[in-house]
């Protein structure tokens, strides 16, 4: 089974309610991301608003990985 291509916009928001979902995740206002040419994984977190503490940053970064592994940003 394929990745699921999805909009820009669809998929910071779905980044953004899945990092709500983590413990120093709940005031996390913006996800945003950007395109590379990676076929593999063809998104990155470019910005997390507000600013995490390094650590929770990591972490909110880490989980997301699971989702690059589902989600394909539309050409």
């Amino acid at each position: 089974m394929g990745k699921s291509k999805i909009c820009k916009a669809g998929l910071e928001q779905i980044c953004r309610l899945y990092l709500r979902q983590l413990p120093n995740g709940r005031g996390i206002e913006r996800v945003r991301i950007a395109g590379r040419a990676n076929p593999a994984r063809n998104w990155f977190v470019a910005d997390i608003e507000p600013c995490l503490p390094i650590g929770s940053e990591l972490a909110a970064r880490a989980a997301l990985v699971d989702l690059q592994g589902q989600f394909s940003l539309e050409d």
